[in-house]
Formats: structure tokens, sequence, C-alpha cells
């Protein structure tokens, strides 16, 4: 009766370690698959991401073009903006906003809790150093925006700074939607390759 037993745990301990064997062996010819997949969705994500974001940028520069050639008409900074401007937590429109070069404010057709929002000091450094800057800016928690600081300096004219802004909540919203697809569709990837090459290896 031992002697039965012990061939019986033989035999059980030989079956386990040979299904290890394969499963280890599976996993092993698996993992490079795995880590083309990984970097494919990854790649893909980047990729999107960015040209999402870059949709954004192509809107601001009609902006700024139109705006410049107005003040090159003659058109003063205090005509260009609107009777009732647009609240910044709220729009989903682009806006602008032009800044004497001591920031102090001369138009534009956006409001933020009831006054025109004013980035940070070093936006305006680099604006004027490198001719434009475009960032993220966030005024106020949860009021996230894509905008571009240019600064303009005609000849003849005094210089001023020009920000073009766009909201970035549905860009965001988009980006988190495309995130949850491409992470769905790796782990179905990962999952449907992992099954095939068990399959293959069987």
């Amino acid at each position: 009766m031992t002697a039965l037993l012990q061939n019986g745990m033989l035999i059980h301990m030989r079956f386990h370690n040979k299904i290890h064997k394969k499963v280890s062996q599976v996993f092993l010819n698996w993992l490079p698959f795995g880590f083309v997949i990984t970097m494919m969705c990854g790649l893909v994500f980047l990729v999107s991401q960015f040209q999402i974001r870059s949709e954004v940028r192509v809107q601001l520069t009609p902006i700024v073009e139109e705006i410049t050639q107005a003040l090159e008409k003659g058109v003063p900074p205090e005509a260009l903006g609107i009777n009732i401007p647009v609240d910044m937590a709220n729009t989903h429109s682009s806006y602008f906003i032009l800044y004497a070069p001591d920031r102090r404010i001369l138009a534009g057709n956006v409001l933020l809790e009831g006054q025109t929002p004013i980035p940070p000091r070093g936006v305006f450094e680099y604006a004027k150093y490198y001719g434009s800057d475009i960032v993220t800016w966030q005024p106020m928690r949860g009021v996230r925006q894509a905008i571009d600081m240019v600064y303009y300096h005609p000849n003849g004219s005094s210089p001023m700074y020009i920000l073009v802004g766009h909201p970035l909540r549905e860009t965001e919203q988009r980006i988190c939607t495309l995130f949850y697809l491409i992470e769905l569709a790796w782990a179905m990837t990962m999952i449907g390759s992992l099954a095939v090459m068990a399959l293959v290896s069987a």
C-alpha cells in the first residue's frame, strides 16, 4: 500500500514538473511577442496623442496671423476685443489676449472668474527671447489651456505680447478615450497571442 502511494505521488510530481516545464517554455517563447505588442501599442498611443495635441496648436496659428495682420493695418488693440468675453473655465472656443511689455492687459475676449488672467512671467520672458512660447497653462485648478504666446514687435510701433489659447478639456477627453481603447486592444492581443502560442506548442 505504501509503495502504491509512493508511486502515485511520484507520477503526480513528474506530471506536475512536466506541466510546469511546458508552461514555462510556452511563456518564454511568447515573451518576445508580448514585448513587441506592448511596444507597438505604446508607440501607437504616443503618436496618436501627439497628433491630437498638434491639432490644437494648428488652430492657434491662424488666429495669431489674423491679429498681427489687423495690427499691421493700424487697428488699435482695444478694437480687437468683443463686447461679451467668453468664460475660460467653460468655453470650447479659442480666444486671445494682448499684453503690453509690462504685462498690462491691452485687450482680450476671455475672462476667468471675472478677470483677465495673466500667465507666469517666465512665459513672457521665453516668448520675448525666442519669439514665441507654446505651453500648457493651468491658471486655475481644472482649467487647462493650450496657449501660444507671441512677442510682436513691429517696426515703428510699441511691442506687445499676443496670447492665443484653446481649452484642453475635449482634447484630454479624447486622449483618455484613446488610452482606454489601446489598453483594451493591448490586453486582448496579449491574451490572444499567448493562447495561440500555447495551442501551437501543444
